[in-house]
C-alpha cells in the first residue's frame, strides 16, 4: 500500500478545517436569522472583503487566558466573557461602569459571593483595558459566536457588525 505524502496529509487537514469552518458559519448564520430580532442583522456579512476575520482577532484577544483552559466548556465560557468585555469596551467610557454592573448581574454568581463578584469585575476590567490598549483600532461589535470541536482543537466562528459609518457603501 502506498504511503501518503506529507503534502497530501497537510492538504487533507486544510480541507477538513475549511469544511469545519463552513459548517460552523452555517450554524451561526442560521441561529442569527432565527432570532426574534433578526431584522437587525440585515447588514450582517460573512467575512466582509477587506476586513480581518473577527474570529482571528478574538482568538488573539483571549490568547493569554486561552492557555489555561482545559476543555470545551471553559473555552466557551471564556469566549462569552471576552465578547461581553469587548462590547462594553466599545461603549462610551461614562456608560461602561453601569454596563459592567449589569453584566455581573447576568452571570450566575453566588448571591453572597462578594469576592467572586469583585474578581469577576476585575477580570472584565482587565479585558476591557486589553481591548483599549491592544485592539483599539477594531471597533466592530460582536453579535454572536459558534465554537465547534475539531479534532485536536476548537474552531471559532464570530458574527460581528461593522460600525454604521463603515457599513454604508
Amino acid at each position: 500500500m502506498a504511503k501518503k505524502s506529507k503534502g497530501f496529509s497537510k492538504l487533507l487537514k486544510q480541507e477538513k478545517y475549511k469544511s469545519a469552518e463552513k459548517k460552523s458559519m452555517a450554524k451561526l448564520e442560521k441561529r442569527l436569522t432565527q432570532r426574534p430580532l433578526a431584522s437587525h442583522f440585515t447588514q450582517l456579512k460573512m467575512n466582509p472583503e477587506g476586513q480581518v476575520k473577527m474570529s482571528t482577532v478574538l482568538e488573539e484577544f483571549i490568547g493569554p487566558e486561552l492557555e489555561v483552559t482545559h476543555d470545551y466548556h471553559e473555552v466557551e465560557h471564556l469566549v462569552a466573557i471576552a465578547i461581553l468585555a469587548w462590547n462594553i469596551a466599545l461603549l462610551p467610557k461614562a456608560e461602561q461602569p453601569s454596563e459592567l454592573d449589569k453584566a455581573i448581574d447576568i452571570f450566575d454568581l453566588p448571591p453572597n459571593a462578594t469576592a467572586t463578584k469583585h474578581d469577576f469585575r476585575a477580570f472584565l476590567e482587565d479585558l476591557i483595558s486589553r481591548k483599549d490598549t491592544f485592539f483599539a483600532h477594531y471597533n466592530r461589535q460582536i453579535v454572536d459566536f459558534q465554537l465547534q470541536k475539531s479534532p485536536g482543537c476548537f474552531h471559532l466562528s464570530v458574527a460581528s457588525m461593522l460600525p454604521e459609518k463603515e457599513s454604508k457603501p
